[in-house]
């Protein structure tokens, strides 16, 4: 087992970026610094953050796949389409001629 001031160091790096990570973030940062560490590495970072083995060996998985897709953990997450591919959305932004009422202003009589 590593020592005491290992596992305190990683803490309270993590501790300190922790607020700025969302989920695939917090997996890879936690497994470069097992990678780091080297053997016994993912125990350590383990202990230092409470993160589960599992979580931190997917992490080093797609680090090393070179997985960089932003949220790889849900791909059935739905994205946010752009305005001219949703489907609801009825008049061209092109079209100078379209009657677009803007906000502040009455409609013309």
């Amino acid at each position: 087992m590593a020592s005491s001031a290992v596992i305190t160091s990683v803490r309270q790096k993590y501790q300190a970026l922790a607020p700025f990570f969302h989920e695939k973030a917090r997996r890879c940062w936690a497994a470069c610094e097992a990678m780091a560490l080297g053997r016994g590495g993912i125990s350590v970072v383990a202990a230092a953050t409470d993160l589960a083995r599992p979580t931190i060996r997917r992490g080093i998985a797609e680090l090393q796949a070179g997985d960089y897709s932003p949220d790889a953990t849900q791909p059935d997450h739905p994205r946010h389409r752009s305005p001219s591919s949703h489907p609801s959305v009825a008049i061209s932004l092109d079209d100078p001629s379209a009657d677009i009422p803007i906000m502040g202003t009455k409609p013309a009589e």
